[in-house]
């Protein structure tokens, strides 16, 4: 089930299997006139962003993780989510690097505040990233 709910560009790009990612996804229909076949539809299914995020975690793995990591306010409630009432690590990206890369701190305030209040791990692009997008 994982691979038909998974993005399919992830194995090709990265080199990932399609059945290891979790994210947004097409919208499907049973098509009885078509056989029993299982249509796409030109929608999305699922928008893994916000609330959509621990969802499809659940959907997929039907547990919370124990590792997350993000960079905006759209992670903000995966990040909540992970553990539960067990420990989990938490890392939240800071895109902070104008120079190197380019920097968006704006529309992640509000993960960099509660990250800030509940002593998640912040990582700065800025300051703990020696290299970012190598040349090859």
């Amino acid at each position: 089930m994982a691979a038909a709910t998974s993005c399919g560009f992830a194995q090709e790009l990265y080199g990932i299997p399609r059945e290891r990612v979790i994210g947004s996804t097409v919208a499907y229909r049973y098509a009885e006139e078509a056989g029993g076949a299982i249509l796409q539809q030109p929608e999305l299914g699922v928008i893994d962003d916000g609330p959509g995020k621990p969802i499809q975690i659940w959907n997929v793995i039907g547990r919370r993780p124990l590792v997350a990591a993000g960079n905006s306010n759209g992670d903000l409630l995966m990040l909540a989510f992970a553990g539960g009432q067990q420990p989990a690590l938490r890392l939240l990206v800071v895109h902070d690097d104008a120079n190197r890369e380019f920097a968006y701190t704006a529309g992640a305030e509000q993960v960099l505040r509660t990250a800030q209040t509940f002593g998640w791990t912040a990582i700065s692009m800025k300051s703990a990233w020696r290299t970012i997008f190598p040349a090859s």
